[in-house]
């Protein structure tokens, strides 16, 4: 296995940031082991240092990826892809969720919470400072908590068909809704569980098999981490996401999978 432990010089650059930001990270107690597969298995001590040690590994491997999502999220698509992706930045603005997104952080995004958030911004926009010919927009950066919360509703609502479903409202070429079922399921994915009472060697088993491409940023991430705060599970998450959307932890698993919106 090889150990990779963050640069020093990003130990510098980032408590630059850390005196405007007051975000209680010490990079020095987060370190990144990739096994044979090359897949990142963070260590930390502390639940923000843990988030930021995830945003980084995230860059090193995919960091166009993640910044599709923060364009798709801040409506800068057509920028960087010309105007046959101006309906995306349309979609984005659509849905009313830079509002939404404002009132629930008042009200529901607890000051923990929110400093695990800042802590996972503050990573990637240290990786764009350090390596700022990779960058694909100025203008989408610095990436900002609102921003990651953001894209969970607005991945799910194109995953689930809402934006064919704007298209052909504007359009006025509305298709059958079992065309529009049909063609969210095609999409597909399986979960079955099973107790261990129906298995041959006693053990409880769940299986998540996710129907998505392998590249994109609707491609799943896999990931392990560790902190001594609690945090420890292996698992997938979409690039630009704080946490799983399948995975483990030592009491539990958890998957999911899509359906037709009503």
């Amino acid at each position: 296995m090889r150990q990779k432990t963050i640069s020093l010089l990003l130990f510098s650059v980032f408590f630059l940031s850390l005196k405007a930001q007051q975000i209680s990270v010490d990079p020095e107690n987060i370190t990144i082991i990739r096994d044979q597969w090359g897949m990142p298995h963070v260590y930390a001590k502390t639940n923000n240092e843990v988030a930021y040690g995830v945003a980084w590994a995230q860059c090193e491997d995919n960091f166009e990826v993640i910044q599709q999502t923060f364009l798709f999220t801040k409506g800068l698509l057509a920028r960087e892809y010309g105007k046959r992706l101006a309906p995306g930045d349309f979609f984005s603005g659509f849905t009313g969720l830079d509002e939404r997104i404002d009132e629930l952080m008042k009200s529901d995004v607890s000051p923990e919470f929110m400093a695990y958030l800042e802590a996972y911004c503050q990573s990637i926009n240290d990786y764009a400072r350090l390596h700022p010919k990779e960058i694909m927009q100025k203008k989408a950066f610095p990436v900002r908590p609102e921003d990651v919360l953001k894209s969970y509703p607005l991945k799910i609502a194109e995953f689930t068909g809402l934006g064919r479903a704007l298209g052909a409202m504007l359009n006025d070429t509305r298709s059958s809704e079992q065309a529009e079922a049909d063609a969210v399921i095609s999409k597909g994915s399986n979960a079955f569980a099973f107790l261990r009472e129906m298995t041959k060697n006693n053990r409880t088993y769940l299986i998540a098999n996710p129907h998505i491409g392998l590249t994109g940023p609707e491609a799943f991430y896999e990931i392990h981490i560790v902190c001594e705060e609690g945090l420890n599970f292996q698992g997938a998450m979409f690039p630009g996401s704080v946490s799983p959307q399948i995975g483990t932890n030592p009491n539990l698993g958890w998957t999911h999978t899509n359906n037709y919106y009503d």
